[in-house]
């Protein structure tokens, strides 16, 4: 779903760096918290973090870019 708002912002998602993508699925997509991703990825929640403002990042500036609200 999402119409053409949605198509742009998987493109964006889909040209993420692999692991900055499934973090952002895992938060977003399955309403994970940063903990439980930490513990599956064995990485720390700050590192889990970093990647996952990167691809909110990423998203909301192709967003700006394009003029999506």
């Amino acid at each position: 779903g999402g119409g053409e708002e949605g198509a742009r912002i998987r493109q964006v998602v889909a040209k993420m760096q692999p692991l900055t993508r499934a973090i952002l699925i895992l938060v977003v997509g399955r309403k994970m918290s940063v903990a439980e991703v930490s513990l599956r990825f064995g990485m720390r929640e700050e590192r889990v973090c970093r990647h996952y403002r990167a691809a909110v990042g990423e998203v909301a500036a192709r967003c700006d870019a394009n003029g999506v609200t």
